[in-house]
């Protein structure tokens, strides 16, 4: 009788978390922490909020999921490019139509994250590590490229109309709730990233450097790109507690 009890208690536990929703964030927004400064481990960091812009009247979805298939046209050989894009270009009232309502010391910084997941296989739940190494038996390979683009800062200054973007491949992503017949998906993500943007005045945007020996980070898949022949000879960002929760998705794969 107790070993009945037992088990009928295991089961209620395990019918209950399998169907516990992922709730952290805010629905249907992209909401991360970009730490300008993750090498100042002695001062106090710099740190922008990242929280994509409200979908309301003329708005347009500021945040939104791209999975396309891809195939060569031979049986079996497919993958899939997962992209999330999302846009932050309005803070304390967090959309297009109020954002003059209020004012905070954030308030001029505009900014924008797209992320890039390689995948053989979709699956409800999902983890995937990314690295810069591509055939290392210790590290994860590249199957995720992400940039961020800086596109005005605090003080409203766009490093002369270019902005300053970074990218990388050093990234977590963990995808918690694949929901392809409602199409939306959420989970959570985290990047280390290396400046790309050559910067005349670095002085005037937290965390920029042009000391001795910078090397930028421009991945291409061109002659074009740049890859820089040790990290630590670059200006780095963080993008940190970044959740996503049932954010839309564009859907472009054969049934």
């Amino acid at each position: 009788m107790n070993i009945k009890f037992i088990g009928l208690i295991a089961l209620i536990v395990l019918v209950s978390c399998s169907e516990t929703e992922f709730s952290a964030g805010t629905e249907g927004r992209f909401t991360a922490v970009v730490d300008m400064t993750p090498e100042t481990y002695n001062f106090i960091t710099k740190t922008y909020e990242f929280k994509s812009d409200e979908e309301t009247g003329s708005c347009e979805d500021a945040e939104k999921v791209i999975i396309n298939e891809v195939a060569d046209g031979s049986l079996d050989n497919k993958h899939y490019i997962f992209t999330i894009k999302a846009k932050d270009l309005y803070k304390t009232e967090n959309n297009c139509l109020e954002y003059n309502n209020v004012s905070s010391n954030q308030e001029s910084v505009d900014h924008e994250i797209e992320i890039n997941v390689y995948l053989q296989e979709l699956e409800e739940n999902m983890y995937v590590a990314s690295s810069d190494f591509s055939d290392n038996p210790s590290q994860p390979t590249s199957a995720i490229n992400v940039s961020y683009k800086l596109l005005k800062n605090e003080n409203n200054q766009n490093n002369t109309g270019l902005g300053i973007q970074y990218f990388g491949r050093t990234a977590e992503l963990e995808i918690r709730d694949l929901d392809l017949e409602n199409k939306t998906v959420s989970g959570l993500f985290s990047a280390t990233l290396y400046r790309g943007t050559p910067v005349q005045y670095p002085d005037n945007y937290i965390g920029v450097d042009n000391f001795p020996g910078l090397e930028l980070y421009f991945p291409s898949n061109d002659v074009n790109g740049q890859i820089p022949t040790n990290t630590i000879y670059c200006d780095s960002i963080r993008l940190e507690n970044c959740i996503f929760q049932k954010i839309n998705i564009d859907l472009n794969i054969n049934d």
